[in-house]
C-alpha cells in the first residue's frame, strides 16, 4: 500500500492543499512561503500514523483525505459537539465502521498532580489547566501528547489511559510505516529518568549531541550482525565432516567454476573486512593454485566455498547500507574522513588524528544524521517525511541531495517528502515540486 494523493482542507482555517504523489517516482517536494503549512503537514501525518488519533484534535485543520493506491480512502474530520475527529476509511468493496477517540482529560483520574508534569519533563512549560509548550520547538501539547511523547518517564503506567485504535488503522500503520524526520535533529532533548539505586525515582538526563547516539546504535548494529556470523559459523562447522560424505546433488563441481567461487569469497571478505564489520583476524586463508589439487579434494573446497558464502550473506544488507553511508559522507566531508567499526562511527582528519564526532561542524553532523536515518532508521515502503533538509548544508551539498536520496531510496525501498525552501535542491527536478502558494492563487 501506497499513498497516492493528501488532501488538506482548511488548515489554519484559510489553505486547501492537496499533495498528489507521482507512482513513477520516489521523491515529492512540498514548496512554498513561510506560513503556508509545509511544516504542519507533515506534523498532521506524523500524529496521523504514529500517535493517538486524539492528538489529531489540537491540529489546525478541519478535513484530511490520504487515498492510497488500491483505491482505498482514509477521512479525518470534525464533528460537531466533538472534541476528537472522526476516523472513516473505506475501500473499494466496504466501508468500515467510524471511528471518534474518547478524549482524555485531568478528570479522568490521573494519577500524579499535573503540576508535576514540567517537573518531570525540563522543556514543557504549562499554559493551561491540561496544556503544555514545549520551550525547544514551541509545540502545544495537551494531556494527551504529553502521555504519547513522554510516556517512557511519566511516574504511571500508560497502559491505563491508553484506548484500542480500530484494527484497520492498526492494518494501515503497519502497511505504510511514516517517519518524520524533523529540523530539531542534531540534539536530543533533555528528559528524566529513572537513576537505579536512588531514592528519587527520577534524575536529570543531559541532551546528547545524536551523531553519538546513533555512533552507539551502529555500534549495536555491528555487534548483532556478528553474533548471527558467529552463530551461523558454528553451526556450519558442526556439521561441516557429516556434510562431506553426502553425496553432492547434481553435477561435481568443476575447477574452473570453485576457483571462482573462491576468489569471490575472498574478494566479498576482504570488502567485509574494509568496511570494518569484520575483524581483520578473518582474512582468507591462502588457497593453493586449484589446478594443482587432487580431484579428490575438489569436494572439500566445494563445502567450504558454500559455507563461506552463506556466512558472508549475513552481512549482505548491512554491508551495502555501511558502504553507501561511508561512500557518500566521505564525498562530502573536507579534509576529513568517516569509517565504522565495532564501536560505531570513527572520524579521523586528514593527518590520521582521531576526532570526537561532536567536533564536527553543524553541517557535517547534520550530513551524516540525516544519512544514518535514511539508511539504518527506514523501513521497507516507508513514508519519510524530511522538514528542510538544507539545514546547514553548503549549497554544494545541497545540490546533491536529491541524487543521493534516489540512490538511499531504491537501496532501502522508500519514498520521500520533502519541505524546503532550497532552490538548489530542487535543481532542474521542477516537476517534482508541489507549490502550495500556486494552489492558493489557483
Amino acid at each position: 500500500m501506497k499513498i497516492s494523493r493528501i488532501a488538506v482542507h482548511g488548515l489554519f482555517d484559510r489553505f486547501n492543499h492537496e499533495l498528489t504523489f507521482d507512482p513513477c517516482e520516489r521523491i515529492a517536494i512540498m514548496i512554498g512561503p513561510n506560513g503556508y503549512g509545509k511544516t504542519t503537514i507533515l506534523r498532521i501525518l506524523n500524529v496521523l500514523f504514529n500517535y493517538s488519533p486524539r492528538s489529531l484534535g489540537r491540529m489546525p485543520f478541519e478535513e484530511i483525505h490520504v487515498d492510497f493506491d488500491d483505491g482505498s480512502r482514509l477521512t479525518v474530520d470534525r464533528v460537531s459537539g466533538e472534541s476528537s475527529p472522526r476516523l472513516s476509511y473505506v475501500t473499494p468493496t466496504r466501508a468500515m465502521e467510524p471511528y471518534i477517540p474518547e478524549p482524555l482529560s485531568a478528570a479522568q483520574g490521573v494519577s500524579f498532580p499535573l503540576g508535576m508534569v514540567g517537573d518531570i519533563i525540563p522543556g514543557l512549560e504549562r499554559i493551561g489547566a491540561s496544556e503544555w509548550r514545549n520551550v525547544h520547538t514551541g509545540d502545544v501539547l495537551d494531556l494527551d501528547g504529553v502521555i504519547e511523547t513522554y510516556e517512557e518517564v511519566l511516574p504511571f503506567s500508560v497502559e491505563e489511559y491508553e484506548q484500542k485504535i480500530p484494527p484497520w488503522l492498526e492494518e494501515i500503520r503497519a502497511s505504510l510505516p511514516v517517519r518524520f524526520i524533523d529540523t530539531e535533529r542534531l540534539t536530543d532533548l533533555p528528559t528524566y529518568g529513572r537513576r537505579p539505586g536512588s531514592r528519587s525515582p527520577y534524575a536529570y538526563i543531559a541532551p546528547e549531541r545524536t551523531v553519538r547516539l546513533y555512533s552507539i546504535e551502529l555500534a549495536g548494529k555491528v555487534q548483532k550482525t556478528l553474533t548471527q556470523y558467529a552463530t551461523l559459523s558454528q553451526s556450519l562447522d558442526r556439521s561441516f565432516p557429516a556434510r562431506l560424505v553426502v553425496e553432492p546433488a547434481g553435477e561435481p563441481l568443476s575447477k574452473a567454476q570453485l576457483a571462482q567461487d573462491l576468489a569471490e569469497v575472498d574478494k566479498r571478505r576482504s570488502k567485509i573486512i574494509e568496511a570494518g564489520l569484520l575483524p581483520q583476524e578473518h582474512a582468507s586463508l591462502s588457497v593453493p593454485d586449484i589446478d594443482s589439487i587432487d580431484d579428490s579434494r575438489i569436494g572439500v573446497l566445494a563445502v567450504y566455498a558454500q559455507d563461506a558464502t552463506e556466512k558472508l550473506d549475513v552481512f549482505e544488507d548491512l554491508y551495502l547500507r555501511v558502504n553507501t553511508f561511508v561512500r557518500i559522507a566521505n564525498a562530502r566531508l573536507l579534509h576529513k574522513q568517516i569509517s565504522v567499526s565495532q564501536e560505531g562511527l570513527k572520524v579521523s582528519t586528514s593527518d590520521g588524528a582521531a576526532l570526537e564526532l561532536e567536533m564536527l561542524s553543524s553541517g557535517e553532523q547534520h550530513e551524516i544524521v540525516l544519512l544514518f536515518d535514511l539508511l539504518f532508521r527506514t523501513k521497507k515502503n516507508a513514508l519519510i517525511m524530511v522538514d528542510e533538509p538544507e539545514l546547514s548544508l553548503h549549497v554544494a551539498w545541497q545540490r546533491e541531495i536529491l541524487k543521493d536520496l534516489q540512490e538511499m531510496a531504491e537501496l532501502s525501498d522508500f519514498r520521500v517528502l520533502l519541505a524546503t525552501h532550497s532552490p538548489q535542491i530542487i535543481g532542474d527536478r521542477m516537476d517534482l515540486t508541489i507549490d502550495l502558494q500556486e494552489q492558493e492563487v489557483e
